[in-house]
């Protein structure tokens, strides 16, 4: 019996890469495109939706994906997508602020590196959730 050969492109990893690639897009695309749309004078409740929809939004689609794939590596793909995303511009500004202006940019930086750890923690729970269910469902 001859051995089954497959393609690329139904590799494991190869299907995962192309979901983590996914998965980032979808965590870009909501994030650019709600804050292109809350304008400066909107109000609390618009605020409120767009708050709760960047938060959601990543999560389900993580969920969703680990539904899907069913693999146990997936679940480190949104949290390592999550800190490259959202630490790049809050490093940048560190980096290139004045030496005069660092204190006030540290500030904003360690803020901005404990809520996005806890973001990953959010979405790394739900992508292992979506593998549980994936694996309870599709066994």
């Amino acid at each position: 019996m001859r051995e089954r050969v497959m393609p690329w492109w139904t590799s494991e990893w190869t299907r995962g890469i192309g979901w983590v690639l996914f998965y980032a897009l979808a965590v870009w695309g909501t994030s650019t495109t709600l804050s292109l749309l809350e304008p400066r004078t909107a109000t609390q409740k618009r605020k409120d939706f767009a708050s709760w929809a960047m938060v959601l939004i990543p999560v389900t689609v993580a969920f969703l994906i680990g539904v899907r794939l069913r693999s146990w590596w997936w679940v480190g793909g949104p949290p390592i997508t999550t800190i490259l995303m959202s630490l790049t511009y809050p490093a940048f500004a560190y980096l290139t602020s004045p030496r005069r202006g660092r204190q006030e940019a540290n500030v904003g930086l360690s803020w901005a590196i404990t809520l996005t750890l806890l973001d990953a923690v959010v979405v790394l729970l739900a992508a292992a959730a979506g593998v549980v269910c994936g694996k309870t469902i599709w066994s």
